[in-house]
């Protein structure tokens, strides 16, 4: 991922990892944690729903994008956390939180039009030498 507004010719969301660059937290030993990012998108990269799948089995919620079209249950451009999924009735549907509720939605997952973006967020260790 670039640092200069863009990624993959998108500029929404494309500076999830400058808001990631402010985390550091140094433990004993001269352990430190940071942040890292990997933006993936629907066009450009092809994610799939078991990506989503093996992010959250792997007990690691991801950043998931709706793109601003009208069948969007969002209603236009948004970004939610990830943090679970089913399947009903043969449907994929993803849970997912936002800093506008204050509870979980359980929403259809629609990689044809409005699911268009993940983030997969990891945490790494450097090692002072």
């Amino acid at each position: 991922m670039s640092n200069n507004g863009t990624t993959n010719g998108h500029t929404a969301n494309a500076n999830i990892q400058r808001g990631f660059d402010i985390f550091h937290h140094t433990l004993m030993l001269g352990v430190t944690n940071t942040l890292s990012a990997k933006n993936v998108w629907r066009n450009s990269e092809g994610f799939t729903w078991n990506d989503i799948a093996d992010s959250i089995n792997s007990g690691k919620p991801l950043l998931l994008g709706f793109a601003g079209t009208s069948d969007s249950p969002y209603g236009g451009a948004h970004m939610t956390v990830c943090v679970g999924y089913r399947i009903e009735d043969d449907m994929l549907k993803v849970v997912v939180s936002d800093a506008h509720k204050d509870y979980y939605r359980t929403i259809k997952f629609n990689l044809s039009t409005y699911n268009d973006f993940i983030s997969k967020v990891s945490v790494v260790q450097n090692y002072a030498a």
